[in-house]
């Protein structure tokens, strides 16, 4: 079958299978890698929502970028920037602010107030409740669709303090 290469536009054969599992099509591996650097310096989504491109092999965030330019310096290493919707897409300047680490931390462990958090407060009471009642971590984990860590440091009252103080609170009234 006959294609084109989608870098230096050259018409070349190959076996119809192959084209057809293709993302790209390219005449050569020197094509191919001359196109994927062409296209790795375009802002492109990554697997886990954020906007990023490649410049000279570095990963540059876009709400990053968009704060650095908006302060008029760069960021410093302990420096994180916040999407006060929780979209990570959206890049706007005004949904964007700058936090400590552990501010940023402190964000996202709120509960409900919060999108990008899994567990409400109830949840987590609910999540206390099954473990009271012999659930093991791991079932807990797979129940609530969260890893055994965050199970772990809800139990140990790491994570989410005010529904530890719920749960011992309604445990006290029965």
């Amino acid at each position: 079958m006959v294609a084109t290469c989608e870098h230096c536009g050259k018409t070349f054969r190959r076996k119809p299978s192959l084209l057809q599992h293709a993302k790209v099509s390219t005449c050569s591996r020197h094509c191919m890698n001359a196109y994927q650097a062409e296209r790795a310096s375009e802002w492109h989504d990554t697997k886990d929502g954020y906007v990023i491109r490649n410049v000279a092999g570095v990963h540059i965030y876009q709400h990053r970028e968009v704060m650095e330019k908006k302060l008029g310096r760069k960021l410093e290493c302990w420096e994180d920037v916040h999407h006060k919707d929780g979209n990570r897409q959206n890049n706007d300047e005004q949904n964007l602010e700058v936090l400590t680490h552990s501010e940023h931390s402190r964000v996202h462990m709120l509960g409900e107030q919060h999108p990008t958090t899994k567990l409400t407060d109830v949840q987590v009471i609910e999540l206390l409740t099954d473990r009271a009642h012999g659930m093991s971590v791991i079932n807990l984990a797979i129940k609530y669709g969260v890893c055994t860590s965050n199970v772990y440091k809800i139990l140990q009252g790491k994570y989410r303090k005010g529904a530890l103080v719920k749960y011992h609170q309604n445990m006290a009234t029965l």
